[in-house]
């Protein structure tokens, strides 16, 4: 935990974006991609995966790689994993590098999981996609921009609304319980995650 929390401490050192979704104002010039690499932790959610496969691969903006995270569900997340992976790889798609990571005995603990994602991403950028999660076509899209429009961008976001397990929208934003109530901001990162993590 303690490797963890200094690992994040030296990535979280600047700056904090958080963006609204506005569709009409897309456009990623193409010499300026970066690799982006998505890692989907997953514990017992096969119910949710496909879902949430779907909406990475829909992203506007162009994945490097994609890495599952399996940690020895109980469920049969490793056979629904196996399969969308087998029918991703039969489709005529244009998709990025598709890995899998299925461990023998859980990890107990998530940070472990978000390690391993750093440990096993191969892009410049990492994107820690969690498995009952749902993204907007043009989420990436405009994550990014945070890291064309300062040098020093460490972590982008952007806003983010509730869910139920139906994907019904329960709330418009996360501010009630996230606590952040401005759009953009910079902090140094140990306050941070004194105040947000």
């Amino acid at each position: 935990m303690k490797q963890f929390i200094g690992k994040m401490l030296r990535i979280i050192k600047a700056v904090f974006r958080r963006i609204r979704i506005n569709p009409k104002k897309f456009f990623v010039p193409k010499n300026n991609l970066k690799k982006v690499s998505v890692v989907i932790p997953n514990y017992n959610y096969a119910r949710f995966l496909e879902e949430r496969i779907d909406s990475i691969l829909a992203q506007t903006y162009p994945i490097y790689e994609l890495i599952i995270l399996d940690d020895a569900s109980t469920d049969e997340s490793a056979e629904v994993i196996s399969r969308i992976v087998d029918q991703l790889k039969n489709t005529k798609r244009n998709l990025p590098k598709i890995r899998t990571v299925i461990n023998k005995q859980n990890s107990g603990n998530v940070f472990k999981q978000w390690d391993k994602a750093f440990e096993e991403s191969e892009g410049d950028y990492l994107w820690i996609a969690e498995a009952d999660d749902l993204s907007d076509k043009h989420f990436l899209n405009v994550a990014m921009r945070g890291f064309d429009k300062n040098k020093y961008a460490i972590i982008s976001c952007v806003e983010s609304k509730t869910i139920d397990e139906s994907s019904k929208k329960i709330s418009k934003d996360t501010r009630d319980w996230s606590g952040l109530s401005y759009r953009n901001f910079h902090m140094k990162g140990k306050e941070f995650i004194a105040k947000h993590l």
